[in-house]
């Protein structure tokens, strides 16, 4: 597993460096989870990403009567 890690931080690094946002890492690991063959790695990324996702604070928008 760590050199699965290890593998995907090079991937990172090649393409572009460190995600500069959450929304950004999230589909980061999506695609490096299409992407991957191991499906233990493929499980780790997709519930990474969800955790990520579900600790996003969404804005609240307010809708102004006409």
């Amino acid at each position: 597993m760590k050199f699965l890690l290890k593998k995907l931080s090079l991937k990172t690094n090649i393409y572009g460096g460190d995600p500069e946002s959450q929304h950004e890492q999230v589909i980061l690991d999506v695609e490096n989870a299409k992407a991957t063959k191991n499906s233990k790695m493929r499980v780790m990324l997709l519930e990474k990403a969800v955790t990520v996702l579900s600790d996003i604070e969404l804005p609240e928008f307010e809708v102004k009567p006409e």
